[in-house]
């Protein structure tokens, strides 16, 4: 009998272990894309964990047309070293450093001679661009002006030919979703989406993401393309999400609540996990005005479980 009674204690015990971990934690099972994580070059030292694929900012002109070559080797050696771990690396091309590359519509920031620096670098790792994600983003700018947009597109299909194993994408912010879906037509591009900026509180320390947003997102995957969000950021220790602080305005107050992030980073990525996207951008793992995840564990604890299939909500309580 007491043999009995003590493997009836231990039972509990465990059993109350287990309920004191879980209390303060919600967990869910969900579908899942491929998480990367955008690393900024100019941060040194830099090391994202195995369980993420990296995403690496390229960034080629500094001002004007001058190209920002220690820059855009610290990248390009970043891509180098992240494809030797996972044998996969997201390239994301920025035309300046100086300015944000949005409003950018001179096709001179465009041409595809200005890569050609970039792609013998990415030839001299493999000629054929196995395992590389290449790629611009937010050039809502181009888009929508004629002449730009058939450069870049034009762009993309030179950057094709020179790399033919590597896959080619583009997400925006602040596009309409049918001009996007042209443009991917004529750039002959298979991988699309936006990035999320736009978020709605429906209470305290909860968010959605903006409906009119969401809504685009399904345009884009209801239209053929594997889907990509190309980015998910938030300031890491400010209850007021991103739509209240950004590194273009890093001055804006800061609600300080580490928790909060990572309840938003989990509800985000659950909401679009619906629409089962096949790519799922973080900004970003390393940063100087207060949007570096790694500066959060429990950013990096949700996202670790997401890559499990676990959707992990960090309780406030």
């Amino acid at each position: 009998m007491r043999i009995k009674y003590l493997i009836l204690i231990i039972v509990v015990i465990i059993i109350a272990s287990v309920s004191l971990i879980m209390i303060n934690v919600k967990h869910t099972q969900l579908a899942r894309g491929r998480i990367f994580i955008w690393i900024e070059p100019w941060i040194p030292n830099t090391t994202i964990p195995k369980w993420a694929l990296a995403g690496i900012v390229t960034v080629y002109y500094c001002s004007g047309n001058v190209m920002c070559l220690e820059t855009l080797n610290n990248s390009l050696a970043l891509v180098k070293y992240y494809l030797g771990v996972n044998h996969q690396v997201f390239i994301a091309l920025y035309p300046t450093y100086w300015t944000y590359r949005g409003g950018l519509n001179n096709p001179v920031y465009f041409n595809y001679s200005d890569l050609t620096y970039i792609v013998n670098y990415l030839k001299t790792i493999d000629p054929s661009g196995k395992g590389l994600y290449v790629g611009f983003s937010e050039q809502w700018g181009c888009l929508y002006n004629k002449q730009c947009f058939n450069t870049l597109a034009q762009t993309y299909r030179w950057l094709e030919a020179q790399l033919p194993e590597a896959q080619f994408y583009y997400y925006d912010c602040c596009v309409d979703p049918v001009l996007m879906i042209n443009f991917a037509k004529e750039a002959n591009i298979t991988i699309l989406g936006y990035d999320i900026y736009s978020y709605v509180h429906v209470a305290k320390y909860s968010i959605i993401v903006n409906p009119s947003l969401m809504n685009n997102i399904k345009t884009i995957k209801d239209a053929g393309f594997k889907l990509i969000i190309g980015e998910i950021g938030f300031r890491v220790c400010d209850a007021n999400a991103w739509y209240s602080a950004s590194q273009a305005n890093p001055g804006i107050p800061i609600n300080w609540n580490c928790t909060a992030p990572a309840v938003y980073l989990a509800e985000v990525l659950n909401q679009v996990s619906g629409l089962k996207p096949v790519y799922i951008g973080i900004w970003v793992w390393n940063d100087c005005c207060g949007f570096g995840i790694d500066q959060n564990p429990l950013m990096v604890s949700v996202l670790r479980n997401y890559t499990k299939g676990i959707a992990y909500y960090p309780s406030h309580s």
